[in-house]
């Protein structure tokens, strides 16, 4: 069993099964069947969900994942357990509340080989400073960030200020969220959610951590680098 971030980390394992369940419809359980389906091909996805990200469903990384064989999906789920099938054997039993169309409920069970929950996950920072930021925290210390704007006000991203005076800039989907254990004020997290909802509106066929979105956010910020060589 993964959570969302770890199946998007360099050290996942998509061929760990051939039959996988991602519960999630966000952007980063789209991002983990689009990769089981680049280094797996021949693996089952079947993706489940309340309902889905405003705005997904028209997103070409979503059509192109869904438009590939062995990938399926529905919304409408709950679950409610997760389990082994037996001591010591392999794969999961789930247990899932599925809403019919007439408003009523079933309880079905679902055996995936391999299980991977992208919802209502912690934000972190990005896999390859997180370890710095918990070792400043496992030592009393604090990791500070901001909020950074391009001179039109764009939001680009934001820069993450170690104790040592280290500075770490995060641009990209990673950058859509504020990590919980890093130091933001409350005027930086408001930049963040309005850049959140504004980037990509959902009629755009997007979303704020999309490729399209972060392409123009990396343009932008470039070109703030360009023009700010200290800021």
């Amino acid at each position: 069993m993964y959570r969302g971030d770890d199946s998007n980390a360099r050290g996942f394992n998509a061929t760990a099964s051939g039959d996988w369940l991602i519960v999630g419809t966000g952007g980063t359980g789209i991002s983990a069947a689009e990769i089981i389906q680049a280094r797996n091909p021949s693996a089952r996805i079947h993706m489940v969900g309340g309902e889905w990200t405003p705005g997904i469903t028209t997103n070409p990384q979503f059509q192109a994942v869904s438009g590939r064989p062995g990938f399926t999906h529905e919304v409408g789920i709950r679950i409610q357990k997760v389990e082994p099938i037996a001591p010591g054997a392999p794969g999961l039993k789930v247990t899932i509340t599925r809403t019919l169309p007439g408003g009523g409920t079933v309880t079905d069970e679902l055996r995936p080989g391999g299980l991977i929950v992208a919802i209502g996950g912690r934000n972190r920072a990005p896999a390859p400073i997180a370890a710095a930021v918990e070792k400043v925290q496992a030592a009393g210390g604090v990791v500070n960030g901001r909020a950074l704007l391009d001179h039109d006000g764009h939001y680009i991203g934001y820069r993450l200020t170690f104790p040592t005076g280290h500075e770490v800039d995060v641009t990209g989907a990673a950058s859509r969220f504020a990590p919980n254990d890093v130091a933001f004020s409350l005027a930086d997290r408001k930049i963040m959610a309005r850049a959140l909802a504004l980037d990509a509106l959902p009629q755009s066929g997007n979303f704020s951590g999309g490729f399209a979105a972060s392409a123009l956010q990396a343009e932008r910020y470039g070109q703030w680098r360009k023009r700010t060589r200290t800021p």
